[in-house]
């Protein structure tokens, strides 16, 4: 177990102040989601135009009832 000890020792402070700096250099995850949490497509985007296609196609069918 020393022998492990002493081997390790260096890796695992290491390790130790990589996740310290890892953890106060994270940014604010609760800001970023306010900021950039809605993205919008642009209106060319083919899932936005098949939405169009899609609500034009059922006002098209509400009317004719």
């Amino acid at each position: 177990m020393r022998n492990f000890r002493e081997k390790h020792l260096l890796s695992l402070i290491i390790w130790i102040g990589l996740v310290l700096i890892a953890a106060f250099t994270l940014p604010n995850i609760s800001q970023l989601v306010r900021d950039k949490g809605s993205v919008r497509l642009p209106a060319t985007v083919q899932s936005e135009v098949a939405q169009k296609f899609r609500k034009n196609l059922k006002a098209a069918r509400m009317s004719e009832l």
